[in-house]
């Protein structure tokens, strides 16, 4: 390729880099659901890796577990018991305790509510239930003695007449900074408050809701939320509020939304609508009381002192659980104490409001960098790059999490990356495949497929260049062919030669062979280059075989059709070349150069002196698996001094033959230099007359010659 075709190839790549990388920022800043787990996803095996260590804090859970239900009843509890539970907890030294539950009804287990639904009861027994204390008030009183914060819970439901439309405000007061949090917080239309009565006795008031993601594990809790025009704060927030006196809450905001919630000088960082992420340690089974105990009264001596005591069930029939990072199932009421815990060690994990454009030139540097290194360096280097990339990204994440406690999003990034990584090698996979077809389909008017192949695999293999290696020749020529030529019209010439060469061609492929050059009738052929084969020597000598099979056929049939089609001759040899591309840069042959190319053309030649059609060497013999065939003598040809063994392959069936078995026996006696040699080939060939090569010996014999060595003067 050159330097035009790689610019014009670089700017393509480009261009279409950028297209997808600006799809990708389109799709980044669509979010949805799918990117958001993903990117969840990457949250949650962080925190897995490395949980929040679990500090010493003043945050205990009191559980209403299903041995407190076994002990002490199925749920709802009497006020009065939750009141004597809040009495027992205050006497034990809680600093605030917090229900993480609403009680919005009144006590069907209060007296006074009892006697309502005693239809048909005695009036006197009706009147003295009336006359008994309501357990609400009971329960509030209990509340009015220590720091007690109620839980609440926002609705989307606001029906005409329910407790939802109460009218009446939070009980605390917010401030802001910035603008107003009314406009970024989630907002809802009413609530679900607790009784009034109880309401009046608590001495905050706090939202339970949280907001699962769309896999419906909890990561963040919205610390404020809006119900109309009125802010609510959560369990946690107003828990901490209560422990440290305030009366107001500080909501910091930009024009984004909210960056954070301050309670007493500590500042808790948020997300632009006022929810904060929870750095959750793994559930320690140490911060749980059974609700049991606190009823009996056997907690252990000072375990409550100065505690923030959140009231929850884990009771299995209560259904109050949640998913979290790092546990699939816990007690919702895990959720605000591991949001307390945090806070109080400062151990805070943030998605600031610029994160979001990190995020995005992360992803634009990371798919830049792909978009110029595949196409000047390749897919390896690119994944390279690519998996370096990820690796660096994935670790300043980890950093950031694990010390700074910053949340920086890499899927993202990774995904998108890794999906450009695949457009680009896909698209120089298929303009390599188009390459390779507009050559293949170039070459193979010229090359074997063998050599074509590997070009198009390996343009370099076009490089000027050889080396020695030790392969098979094969040499064709047809006998009478100019004479043919001289006496046919030239139409008739080129269909009879082209229905002879595609296959005989044909055979030569099939067998694996590279086709070097066709000079007019004659093929030569090489076998164990330009792909490597160990068994270059059987193909050729099965090669040879099929060649002379389909000639006779072939010539059979031409001389029904009155045709003089002259017989094929065939030589093969084997031995040290030197094999690879010759010539200049504007034209290459692939080619072999050596003496033993020579010799299997003198092979091929010296058939017409021994009037047989196939002569392989026997040093094709020697890199043969297996031969089937018999000697033809120890040859000298032309212009050489060193004899070679030539043999003469055969079918299985001719190997068989009464004729072939004589002249083996005949052929011994000749090599022993026996006199009854000549005795023995006369006998061959009176019983079999048309075996031109025991003729041969027999004419040698005759003349004179002994031994199996046999001298040429000409080709």
């Amino acid at each position: 390729m050159n330097l035009g075709q790689r610019k014009r190839g670089l700017k393509r790549t480009l261009v279409v880099a950028f297209a997808v990388t600006g799809f990708f920022i389109a799709f980044q800043s669509w979010d949805p659901v799918p990117l958001q787990i993903l990117r969840m996803k990457q949250l949650d095996i962080f925190q897995q890796i490395k949980p929040r260590a679990k500090a010493d804090t003043p945050v205990t859970i009191v559980d209403i577990d299903d041995r407190s239900l076994e002990e002490f009843g199925q749920w709802p509890w009497p006020r009065t018991q939750l009141a004597q539970l809040v009495r027992n907890l205050m006497r034990s030294g809680a600093l605030v305790i917090g229900l993480d539950m609403v009680f919005a009804e009144a006590d069907r287990l209060s007296p006074p509510e009892m006697a309502k639904d005693l239809v048909g009861a005695e009036t006197e027994v009706i009147e003295g239930l009336k006359k008994l204390p309501d357990s609400d008030v009971i329960f509030a009183r209990a509340m009015r003695n220590g720091r007690v914060v109620l839980g609440q819970s926002l609705s989307h439901e606001d029906r005409p007449g329910s407790i939802s439309r109460d009218a009446r405000k939070t009980s605390v007061g917010f401030s802001g900074t910035g603008g107003t949090a009314k406009r970024f917080v989630h907002a809802y239309a009413g609530i679900v408050r607790n009784r009034p009565i109880l309401e009046d006795a608590a001495k905050g008031i706090g939202t339970t809701n949280v907001l699962p993601e769309f896999d419906r594990v909890v990561r963040r809790i919205p610390l404020i939320l809006r119900a109309g025009k009125e802010l609510y704060p959560s369990l946690g927030l107003e828990v901490l509020r209560v422990a440290t006196g305030q009366t107001t809450i500080l909501a910091k905001t930009n024009k984004y939304g909210l960056q954070a919630v301050v309670v007493a000088g500590l500042e808790i960082p948020t997300d632009e609508k006022g929810q904060s992420w929870i750095r959750y340690a793994k559930p320690d089974p140490d911060s749980y009381i059974s609700a049991a105990d606190v009823m009996a009264g056997t907690v252990q001596p000072g375990r409550l002192q100065g505690q923030l005591v959140l009231v929850g069930t884990s009771a299995a029939g209560l259904q109050d659980t949640a998913e979290i990072p790092v546990s699939p199932l816990v007690p919702g009421v895990e959720i605000h104490a591991q949001w307390l815990e945090m806070v109080l060690t400062k151990s805070f994990l943030v998605r600031p409001n610029y994160i979001l454009g990190v995020e995005y030139l992360v992803t634009i540097l990371f798919c830049l960098a792909l978009a110029l290194t595949i196409p000047l360096a390749g897919a390896i280097t690119g994944l390279f790059i690519g998996a370096s990339g990820v690796a660096g990204v994935t670790g300043i994440s980890w950093y950031l999490f694990a010390n700074k406690g910053v949340l920086l999003g890499v899927t993202y990034p990774v995904l998108a990356g890794f999906l450009l990584y695949t457009t680009l090698v896909l698209m120089n996979y298929l303009r390599e495949e188009t390459q390779r077809r507009e050559m293949r389909f170039a070459f193979n008017h010229y090359l074997s497929p063998d050599l074509v192949g590997q070009i198009t695999a390996d343009p370099s293999k076009l490089k000027l260049g050889g080396e020695v290696r030790v392969l098979t020749f094969l040499f064709t020529d047809l006998a009478g062919f100019t004479s043919l030529v001289e006496k046919s019209d030239p139409d008739v010439v080129v269909k009879l030669l082209n229905d002879y060469l595609e296959p005989t061609c044909d055979i030569v492929m099939r067998h694996g062979g590279t086709i070097d050059k066709i000079v007019g009738d004659a093929i030569h052929a090489m076998f164990g280059a330009p792909n490597n084969q160990p068994d270059h020597a059987d193909r050729a000598i099965a090669c040879a075989l099929e060649l002379d099979t389909f000639c006779r056929r072939f010539e059979k049939e031409k001389a029904e059709e009155g045709i003089t089609f002259g017989i094929t001759r065939i030589g093969v040899n084997t031995g040290n070349v030197v094999v690879g591309n010759f010539g200049g840069k504007s034209r290459f042959d692939y080619t072999a150069h050596g003496d033993a190319i020579n010799t299997a053309a003198r092979l091929e030649s010296i058939n017409k002196q021994l009037g047989t059609r196939l002569c392989i060497s026997g040093y094709t013999i020697d890199a043969a698996g297996g031969f089937t065939g018999r000697p033809v003598g120890e040859l000298v040809l032309k212009g050489k001094e060193e004899g070679i063994p030539v043999f003469q392959p055969l079918t299985e069936e001719e190997d068989r033959s009464p004729g072939v078995a004589a002249y083996r026996e005949a052929f011994a006696l000749m090599e022993r230099g026996d006199a009854g040699a000549l005795a023995a080939f006369e006998g061959v060939v009176a019983k079999f007359p048309d075996d031109p090569l025991a003729a041969f010996h027999l004419a040698r014999l005759r003349a004179g010659d002994t031994g199996t060595r046999v001298v040429f003067t000409s080709k």
